[in-house]
């Protein structure tokens, strides 16, 4: 997926505007506009604020993923954590809360000690 494609894609996840996105971003409308219609490239500073915003990386942004997430330093190769680590980095403040608490009650009710596992 191209640049401007991708950040299409993730203003819209936002639930964003190209209005909303420049103003965060402290840029002109038409900039954003530009971005994603392939007229122009941001420079290496702006795809570093972009990829923060998004949570996600500038490789990503750029549409070089490869599949492959790292967590200290270890590749996570396993399908199905990948594919929900990509759904939870597009996911709002609020869901994500939702599902993290989701989960915790789970692995509690199955008798897991989640702050161990966390390092609490």
């Amino acid at each position: 997926m191209s640049f401007a494609l991708k950040l299409k894609e993730l203003r819209e996840n936002k639930g964003l505007s190209q209005r909303e996105l420049a103003l965060i971003l402290n840029i002109g409308v038409s900039t954003v506009g530009m971005w994603e219609s392939t007229k122009q490239m941001p420079p290496a500073a702006r795809l570093i604020q972009l990829a923060d915003y998004f949570g996600v990386t500038v490789d990503s942004l750029l549409g070089r993923e490869n599949n492959l997430l790292t967590y200290n330093n270890h590749e996570i190769t396993d399908k199905q954590t990948v594919d929900f680590m990509k759904l939870y980095k597009v996911m709002s403040e609020i869901q994500k809360a939702q599902v993290f608490g989701y989960v915790v009650a789970l692995l509690e009710s199955a008798g897991v000690n989640v702050k161990a596992v966390l390092g609490y």
